[in-house]
């Protein structure tokens, strides 16, 4: 059986491998835009 498990957010130590590829994501695309809702954060990813 397969159990989920509460991460607390902002945990790199709980869960490193996302952690790391949020911060880049954030790093790489999300900080040089300013996006006024999650639908225009989404466009620019998907650029």
């Amino acid at each position: 059986s397969v159990e989920t498990a509460y991460i607390e957010p902002g945990s790199p130590s709980q869960n490193g491998c996302c952690e790391c590829f949020n911060a880049r994501l954030r790093d790489e695309v999300l900080n040089g835009e300013i996006s006024y809702s999650l639908r225009d954060a989404q466009i620019q990813i998907e650029r």
